[in-house]
């Protein structure tokens, strides 16, 4: 998409905020020359989560420590102690 003036951004923000949220690139001018691009957030608050993507992330970080024979509440305790 070309550049467009400040002017035309004013008339039309919400039709390039729909834009830039469906992926366009939308840069405003100002005096002939580009100021500014809007871009969409990557990721929204309460964006769902991708539970595979989740799953292979965990699985390639390996299988977790062993766990100390007293347990962890034990091992924090005995290590605080002494």
């Amino acid at each position: 998409m070309p550049a467009v003036s400040l002017a035309e951004a004013k008339a039309r923000l919400g039709e390039l905020l729909d834009e830039a949220i469906a992926g366009a690139d939308v840069t405003i001018a100002r005096e002939g020359s580009p100021s500014v691009r809007l871009v969409a957030v990557a990721a929204r608050p309460g964006a769902v989560i991708d539970v595979d993507r989740l799953r292979r992330l965990t699985d390639s970080q390996g299988p977790p420590p062993p766990e100390p024979e007293g347990g962890w509440v034990g091992s924090w305790r005995d290590e605080a102690r002494y």
